[in-house]
């Protein structure tokens, strides 16, 4: 229903009004009667009416004069005059002002329903058109939004076609985007695979997507800028500021801006975020540098802590100190390693965290790739041990695992517990009783594996048959003897292959193979790669 106001000092004309017409016939409602102009601008305020039906003469202030002050107001309110005053002059101003009728008293209740009605149709008419137009404008700018957004994210992911296209539609977006300095920042929720291990996919969604409603409303309230929802767990703010600020400038206004978000995510949402700063860039097609500056300032949480603010312009980038002391020492792990010295290790490990806590020099990389060798190291003796044979997705498993740590300190306590595990189990199948038999032959593998080894001569020197030998052997171990001896010397060959002194073929004759190509092929059977790749894969990590 809409609403109507009657505004007369004759009550006795407002009172007929009220009785006589069929207000809820025409889907209307009184809201209020005033007795004069003033008294009705006050209960418009409160009331906000559709249509005005008001007289002209009246004291305090007429009707003229409240149309007048109406549509100063803005208010888009149909009115209907009900004069006693034949002049032209009224009514030509009535007219003038926006009145919808200008009728005479006395007026008949059909005529003035009548009028009612016809004012009821234009409201309808009207809203409707306006609907329209408010949809037309809704759906364009979410269009706009739309383009954006594939536009911008296509340029930060380095899949940006075309770019005088894109820089035309940037333009007809917003042409400042194409003048300002930018930069690009990551958002990423801290702790994710373990908050929401036992989140269902909706949880998620909806986490992120508050995340963004939180970041975009900061970001678009105090800067030109906009966020992007990368994945499950990341935001990339894109951010823009004028052409002639400093550096300075624009690093005190994005820290501002930045910790905001942090605070509000941590109020509202109860998370905290790692948020990285790429370095400022001057021209939109340059995001991308600053995005890859930003994606790798997060992954410094592990070093720095989480809940910070990380710029890529401050972290370190490799020195090499790290890779040579742990070069210089890799010789003494295997040593350690071999010999089951827990205690030992345990104290490298110490030393070695205590080295970058303490030094904040290490690049990201640096301590992944120590820390990835380390394990590596041990778990080679893991895989002597199981005489199982490894694959180089268990060893980018193993890659993976390390690079989700956050927090350097869990990190290193995870190590130990991987050491930990590696020697219970050493310790466990070194403390097997096999048949003395069986003793003797792995015995004589382990002290003569890098020389010719026979099961016919072992059996001689045991003066027993070949094939009870094997058979027994099989039996007590659940692999063939030519297995074991095989396994044996392509885990030694692996140890020899990460001490880069040594040639493949060296090492060839150093596990009891003639030739290089004999053991390259038992290697890449084995372990799916070549010896050359599996010192490849771990040249990457220096």
């Amino acid at each position: 229903m809409y609403k109507v106001m009657l505004v007369d000092d004759e009550e006795i004309v407002t009172e007929g009004l009220k009785k006589k017409i069929n207000w809820e016939g025409l889907q209307l409602e009184i809201s209020g009667i005033a007795q004069d102009g003033l008294e009705a601008l006050k209960m418009i305020e409160e009331t906000t009416p559709d249509i005005l039906i008001t007289d002209v003469i009246m004291p305090v202030m007429d009707g003229l004069k409240l149309i007048e002050t109406i549509k100063a107001m803005g208010k888009n309110i149909k009115t209907i005059i009900l004069s006693g005053h034949d002049e032209f002059s009224y009514a030509q101003k009535a007219l003038k002002l926006g009145a919808a009728e200008y009728q005479l008293k006395p007026i008949s209740v059909e005529e003035l329903e009548g009028l009612l009605e016809r004012i009821v149709l234009e409201i309808n008419e009207e809203r409707q058109e306006e609907q329209v137009k408010n949809k037309l404008k809704r759906d364009n700018v979410q269009n706009t939004e739309i383009v954006k957004l594939h536009i911008f994210t296509s340029i930060l992911e380095g899949r940006a076609d075309n770019p005088d296209k894109l820089t035309r539609i940037i333009y007809d977006i917003n042409k400042e985007y194409l003048t300002n300095k930018i930069v690009v920042s990551v958002i990423e929720l801290d702790d994710y695979s373990k908050i929401f291990i036992d989140k269902n996919m909706n949880e998620r969604e909806l986490t992120i997507f508050s995340m963004l409603n939180i970041t975009s409303e900061i970001v678009e309230s105090n800067n030109k800028g906009f966020a992007i929802i990368l994945d499950e767990k990341r935001l990339a703010t894109i951010t823009f500021y004028d052409s002639g600020w400093s550096t300075h400038q624009i690093s005190n206004s994005y820290t501002w801006l930045f910790r905001l978000i942090k605070d509000n995510i941590k109020k509202y949402q109860g998370y905290s975020v790692t948020i990285a700063v790429g370095q400022v860039v001057d021209k939109v097609f340059e995001i991308r540098e600053s995005y890859l500056g930003a994606c790798q300032a997060v992954k410094y949480k592990l070093l720095y802590g989480k809940g910070r603010i990380n710029h890529s312009d401050r972290i370190p980038k490799s020195n090499g100190q790290l890779q040579k002391m742990f070069s210089d020492d890799e010789r003494n792990l295997l040593e350690l390693i071999n010999e089951l010295d827990k205690k030992g290790l345990f104290e490298y490990i110490e030393k070695l965290h205590k080295n970058i806590v303490e030094k904040p020099i290490h690049s990201y990389e640096d301590v992944i790739n120590v820390c990835y060798k380390l394990v590596l190291m041990a778990k080679s003796l893991l895989d002597q041990h199981s005489n199982s044979n490894e694959t180089t997705e268990t060893e980018i498993a193993l890659l993976e695992q390390i690079k989700e740590f956050e927090d350097i300190d869990q990190l290193m306590g995870w190590i130990k517990e991987f050491i930990s595990n590696v020697f219970d189990v050493a310790n466990s199948k070194n403390k097997r009783q096999f048949n003395s038999i069986i003793n003797y032959v792995i015995e004589n593998i382990e002290k003569n594996y890098m020389n010719e080894i026979e099961l016919n001569d072992l059996a001689r020197k045991l003066f027993i048959s070949a094939n009870y030998l094997s058979t027994l052997f099989k039996k007590e171990t659940g692999i063939s003897f030519k297995n074991y001896l095989t396994n044996h010397r392509l885990m030694k060959a692996k140890k020899l292959l990460l001490d880069p002194q040594y040639k493949i073929y060296q090492i060839a004759n150093m596990v009891g193979y003639e030739n290089e190509e004999y053991l390259c092929r038992l290697f890449k059977s084995n372990f799916g790669i070549t010896c050359k790749e599996y010192r490849d894969r771990n040249d990457i990590i220096k």
